[in-house]
């Protein structure tokens, strides 16, 4: 099984603040480490890929086993990627919500949110049809711009740290924004479709 691991800069664990050194082995009563799939859910400013021993256990988002050792860093991941990661969901929480401006009626906007352009535009879209739109389409659409504005500070920021945590509140955003639309599969979907976008601009198996 492949799996990886997201460290603050220096190899350190982001909750543990231990630094691990690549290619040793780090005992403790439960490392833990991620598959592919469940990327979205981890992000820091480095991502590892990491060998798991001993008897490996899957807990919810996570696998957990009793020794690990780092492999090589992932260089792929880095503060580029992380502003495309969070333009893309951003847009996606933007198609997410555009399905709810097309069945309100309002068809040029839901263009606009479903085309993958200017995430300018859908803020000002936002602003501009507030207090046209029904109550039960506010939420989606309010969802998707504040998505849109998270997205865009992220890409202007030059803070590794800034950018990776943009990224996570951006895809989170995509997240509910499907499961407001359609349900906890729908959340699954997209993060499910996060995770591909990550391996794709990545190279990861």
């Amino acid at each position: 099984m492949n799996a990886y691991k997201f460290l603050r800069p220096g190899a350190v664990g982001p909750f543990s603040g231990v630094r691990w050194l690549p290619g040793e082995w780090v005992e403790a009563e439960a490392l833990s480490a991620c598959e592919r799939r469940h990327l979205p859910l981890w992000i820091w400013e480095e991502l590892w890929e990491v060998e798991l021993g001993g008897v490996v256990v899957s807990r919810a988002h996570k696998l957990r086993a009793p020794r690990a050792r780092l492999g090589r860093q992932i260089e792929a991941w880095t503060p580029t990627s992380a502003k495309a990661f969070a333009r893309a969901c951003a847009w996606r929480a933007a198609l997410h919500a555009s399905g709810s401006l097309r069945d309100a009626g309002f068809g040029d906007a839901a263009e606009t949110f479903a085309g993958g352009g200017d995430l300018q535009a859908v803020r000002r879209l936002t602003s501009e049809l507030w207090d046209e739109l029904p109550h039960a389409v506010r939420r989606p659409i309010g969802m998707a711009s504040d998505g849109a504005s998270d997205a865009l500070d992220t890409i202007a920021s030059d803070d590794p740290y800034e950018v990776v945590r943009g990224a996570a509140v951006v895809a989170y955003t995509a997240a509910m924004t499907a499961q407001h639309i359609g349900g906890s599969d729908a959340h699954d979907a997209e993060r499910a479709h996060q995770a591909d976008w990550l391996a794709a601009e990545l190279g990861l198996v």
